[in-house]
């Protein structure tokens, strides 16, 4: 039996298929938590032309590369000569490698517009890292480990006479999303019970009365989209679904005459992939207040399994500190002895560019954590489970805050739920006293 035949006897059981779908997020989730925690095993997340181009381009900026000006020049750079024009890069060929490799693709017409974006927002970001920063002796992207073979909590390192620093990137919105819902709930509300195997909906989903409501808050879901669908006025644009002989029309009026009556929410996880695509087109294409009958019954079903499930499971947000700890290193990701500068959200008002604490300095502290729920502009419920929690010192001074937004993966009722939180605010002054940068 090979190290995969027995990896799937061992664990198969915590998977939907009987094996890692890697196209379902809460699968990925799950299989890089079995990982690290009984191989110590630690996967490297896959990267995009928008993490590859970004980090090459701010790490060619910092060193004194010279700015094209215009969109036709950019497209024809040799990039080889422009590398090679920058003493101070570090790793030349690694940079070459990456950026021929996009700008050689035969899809370069389709996306150049998004590689200039980048590239102008590169710039912008570079010059804002250089504050925080003496004159810089040498950068590189990062594209492996370092000298000690473990992972390095950084996108780009550039070193000045203070030595190396470690700079976390993220294009646009810095956001602290993709983690698993069950181990930031477990954490946030000190519920000892609640493990990564099954997901957070698929373990309320093995308590009878919360089974009953999600069984219910499925069925109503199908029942709205394939009841209203056809009457909406952007009925005649239903996108076809692709790898198939049969009309949208025809997938959903066959799941609606054979399976409604008895669906489950997990058979229809585990319905085929154009099933749930016949349905996500379906649900696209509704008129606004049949959207909002659906998101009502969400609210009705999610929101209020949670809140009583938690109200069951747990005094409230935990004042653990140990607990409080592991929840802010989860969140933060941050390198075991060294901080590093967060820079993100680059050309909006200076952008969002801070040390964050090596997980050494977040240990050192104490802390209290509060939670609000988030509501929408009007004042009424979020759709989504969602609250902004503040973290504040021992002698209640804010430190910086983040948002819980529980959502599903890729779909409604497709998937378990995610946290995708979106929002992170630091208030500086209080951040730079207890995190000085290290």
């Amino acid at each position: 039996m090979n190290s995969i035949d027995k990896f799937l006897k061992l664990y198969s059981y915590k998977f939907d298929k009987g094996y890692p779908d890697m196209n379902n997020e809460q699968d990925i989730l799950l299989l890089e938590n079995i990982l690290k925690e009984k191989f110590d095993i630690i996967l490297e997340a896959t990267t995009s032309a928008t993490e590859d181009l970004h980090e090459v381009f701010i790490a060619m900026f910092l060193v004194g590369h010279n700015t094209i000006t215009n969109i036709e020049d950019f497209k024809k750079t040799d990039w080889g000569k422009e590398v090679q024009k920058l003493p101070k890069l570090d790793k030349k060929k690694e940079h070459s490698d990456i950026l021929n490799l996009y700008f050689n693709s035969k899809d370069i017409d389709k996306n150049i517009n998004k590689y200039w974006d980048l590239y102008d927002d590169a710039e912008v970001g570079a010059e804002t890292i250089k504050q925080y920063m003496g004159p810089i002796q040498s950068s590189q992207r990062v594209f492996d480990a370092g000298d000690s073979g473990k992972k390095i909590k950084a996108d780009v390192v550039a070193k000045d006479s203070n030595g190396p620093l470690s700079i976390s990137l993220k294009y646009g919105k810095g956001q602290m999303n993709s983690l698993s819902a069950s181990q930031v709930m477990a954490l946030l509300y000190d519920i000892e019970d609640l493990g990564m195997g099954d997901g957070f909906l698929g373990q309320l989903y093995k308590i009878p009365e919360y089974k009953k409501a999600f069984d219910q808050g499925v069925k109503e879901y199908l029942t709205i989209v394939l009841d209203n669908y056809k009457n909406s006025d952007k009925y005649p644009s239903l996108r076809q679904v692709k790898n198939t002989d049969k009309s949208t029309d025809e997938i959903l009026d066959d799941f609606k005459n054979t399976q409604l009556n008895n669906i489950t929410w997990l058979d229809y996880r585990k319905s085929p992939k154009i099933i749930k695509k016949a349905i996500q087109y379906a649900y696209e294409i509704l008129d606004q207040d049949k959207k909002q009958e659906y998101i009502t019954s969400k609210q009705k079903t999610i929101n209020r399994s949670i809140d009583d499930y938690l109200s069951k499971k747990s005094k409230g947000i935990t004042d653990s500190q140990d607990n409080i700890r592991e929840l802010l290193t989860y969140i933060l990701g941050p390198d075991e002895e060294h901080g590093y500068l967060y820079a993100a959200d680059l050309r909006k008002d200076g952008g969002k560019v801070f040390f964050l604490p090596s997980k050494k300095q977040i240990n050192n502290e104490q802390y209290i954590l509060t939670a609000e729920p988030k509501t929408s502009k009007d004042g009424s419920e979020s759709a989504n489970y969602e609250y902004l929690i503040t973290v504040k010192d021992k002698d209640n001074n804010k430190l910086f805050q983040f948002d819980v937004l529980l959502r599903f993966g890729d779909g409604q009722w497709t998937t378990d739920l995610s946290q995708k939180g979106a929002s992170f605010k630091v208030f500086e002054e209080n951040f730079g006293k207890i995190f000085p940068p290290k």
